[in-house]
């Protein structure tokens, strides 16, 4: 078995252009291991999975910001 140790991303860098946890959980390995990941959201309302009913009081859900939370987030927007 490998350990996570072993499998350092220091040097290395991930764009994230998914949604929801099924995409997300896989930068959240990436970024525990080492890389730099940058995920890329929709303008109009971000992440689908950020807008989930919170399962606690409090704003957002808070397993959006366990997984989410090694990752750095922007928006795009193209002009057609």
């Amino acid at each position: 078995m490998v350990e996570l140790a072993s499998l350092s991303l220091e040097d290395s860098s991930a764009v994230e252009c998914c949604q929801a946890a099924a995409g997300s959980s896989g930068g959240m390995l990436l970024a525990d291991i080492g890389s730099d990941v940058l995920e890329v959201e929709r303008r109009l309302g971000g992440d689908g999975f950020r807008i989930r009913p919170p399962l606690t009081k409090g704003p957002g859900d808070p397993s959006h910001r366990w997984i989410r939370r090694p990752v750095r987030a922007f928006d795009l927007s193209c002009a057609r």
